[in-house]
């Protein structure tokens, strides 16, 4: 499984961000920060794309959440 950004997600859970996207499938998890758009976020196996086209969930990631 692929996991990029990890270090998004933890900055989010320890306060130093006020929150993150996420973009998964079954092939990983892209974590990315909030300015970023979901569609724009692409790697092998994880593509989401507007219409819903692509194979990958969008997720919003904030602390307590």
């Amino acid at each position: 499984m692929l996991i990029l950004g990890a270090d998004i997600v933890r900055a989010v859970a320890s306060g130093g961000l006020p929150e993150a996207k996420a973009v998964f499938s079954a092939a990983g998890v892209i974590f990315f920060g909030a300015r970023l758009q979901h569609r724009d976020q692409k790697a092998t196996g994880i593509s989401c794309r507007d219409n819903y086209l692509g194979n990958a969930m969008a997720a919003m990631i904030a602390p307590a959440r």
